[in-house]
């Protein structure tokens, strides 16, 4: 728990010397603050910012990875916090609950289970820890002598079931284990086991004539139930003279223990000898493990955030792959319409602009071409422009294309139509290919889900049959 409070003062500072960031949420002020005070140029991986410059080329990259690790550090800082204010709650609530007030433990009523409590005594200089087991209230003599009596009338009642009276009993009888509200064991034996157990099914189905069965029904409590003994020969164990002390302390309790066990509290012994006794609440720190929990899931969710920014990077490739076809097949038709490679080039990403500004989906392969343009209408040199196409795009094929338009740049265009016409052919083989791919990766996810499907048809049909034949 001191853990969870050092961690939450650590929120606070980062709250309070956040509270000048621009942003509006506490923890993206705190992830702000974090980030100014962090070299986040020398600690950012080189494969997010590369993933990020690909996702965004417009962006400035910079800005770009500063407010990547902000979102994600503010996340991680939302989660752990959340979760650490779970942890305080549990250890709030554990140091609440107490079970030693002013030398006196309370007892659990009547019918609970036997509670240990952890407790460090302290005599003189000398501590020890104890681990007393607390037995709950009991009942006196004349008390289970009451119940004892008012269980049987219950056991006589609810023993019946259907059958109308104790002279005729011809269907099942009804043993009950426990009577609810009375901590009291009940044990039955019959002295014909076989047309009656101890459970009360009846077997009379061989029986020719009346027969008078006996039903032993054994009532149990503490020391008012039956006992028996186990003999075995037990050497004493020496101790030294402090653990003989301790020894006698809690052999003094179970002595109290056994004068209190009807009251609704245990008063300890504050003295052995001329010796006091202090004693203090040994709590269980269960709020520790969730605490490292909590703090081991801020430390993975950290690093998932980069695999799902690798994640999208893949996705941007598998979408330029299929891309790919249509746009080398809109290009080599305007270029065998003759016009010039960049007119072409132009067109396609203003007709692009044009059906973005009408509603029309996001296109990848367009994106870039636009910035492509930018870039040649900005003054970079056609032969740059391409091969910068070509290395943000990251595909063989667009690779190979860019480098087509600056071999044709250079050398001119012969042959540039029946080689664009060879890339259509080649692109859209492999688009089919990819579709085959697909359908092969499609079917091997949906196998494990056929497979429980069959699993459930056989278990449908071979569970009927196999209870038929039994039948």
């Amino acid at each position: 728990m001191i853990l969870s409070v050092i961690l939450f003062a650590i929120y606070l500072f980062l709250f309070f010397q956040g509270r000048k960031e621009p942003d509006k949420n506490l923890f993206m002020k705190s992830a702000g603050y974090l980030i100014n005070k962090s070299p986040i140029k020398e600690i950012s991986r080189e494969s997010v910012r590369e993933n990020l410059k690909l996702l965004h080329p417009l962006k400035a990259v910079d800005e770009q990875v500063r407010a990547y690790y902000q979102q994600k550090l503010s996340f991680v800082l939302t989660v752990v916090f959340l979760g650490n204010c779970l942890v305080l709650l549990a250890g709030v609530s554990n140091w609440q609950t107490t079970n030693l007030n002013d030398n006196r433990i309370t007892r659990g009523s009547h019918g609970e289970q036997e509670r240990y409590v952890k407790l460090l005594a302290a005599i003189g200089e000398s501590k020890r820890e104890l681990v007393l087991q607390i037995a709950p209230v009991k009942y006196d003599q004349a008390q289970i002598e009451k119940i004892f009596a008012e269980i049987e009338e219950e056991i006589k009642k609810e023993m019946l079931l259907e059958n109308e009276s104790f002279d005729q009993v011809r269907s099942n009888l009804y043993f009950p284990e426990t009577i609810k509200g009375y901590p009291v064991e009940i044990d039955y034996a019959t002295d014909h086991y076989d047309y009656v157990d101890a459970t009360g099914k009846v077997n009379n189905e061989a029986l020719t004539e009346p027969l008078m069965v006996v039903v032993e029904v054994t009532l149990s409590y503490d020391q008012y139930s039956r006992q028996f003994s186990v003999p075995f020969t037990l050497y004493p164990k020496e101790y030294t003279e402090e653990e003989a002390l301790f020894r006698e302390v809690e052999q003094l309790i179970k002595e109290w223990d056994k004068k209190q066990e009807t009251k609704d509290e245990l008063t300890l012994p504050k003295e052995i000898g001329s010796e006091k006794i202090v004693y203090r609440e040994i709590k269980e720190q269960h709020e520790l493990p969730l605490f490292f929990l909590v703090i081991g899931a801020g430390i993975l969710l950290y690093f998932l955030k980069d695999r799902e920014l690798s994640k999208a990077v893949e996705k941007r490739k598998r979408t330029l792959q299929l891309e790919y076809p249509e746009f080398i097949s809109k290009f080599t038709l305007l270029a065998g319409a003759g016009m010039p490679i960049k007119s072409a080039l132009k067109k396609l990403a203003m007709d692009y602009r044009a059906d973005r500004k009408s509603g029309m989906g996001k296109n990848i392969t367009c994106e870039e071409l636009l910035i492509t343009v930018y870039e040649m209408e900005s003054g970079v040199l056609e032969e740059d422009a391409y091969d910068h196409f070509g290395k943000r795009c990251e595909i063989p094929a667009y690779i190979k294309f860019s480098g087509l338009l600056i071999q044709n740049r250079k050398k001119g265009s012969k042959d540039m139509f029946s080689l664009l016409e060879t890339e259509v052919r080649e692109a859209f083989e492999e688009r089919k290919s990819n579709g085959r791919r697909l359908g092969e990766e499609a079917g091997t996810k949906l196998l494990l889900p056929m497979m429980l499907m069959l699993g459930i048809v056989m278990i449908l049909i071979i569970i009927p049959a196999f209870l038929s034949y039994q039948i």
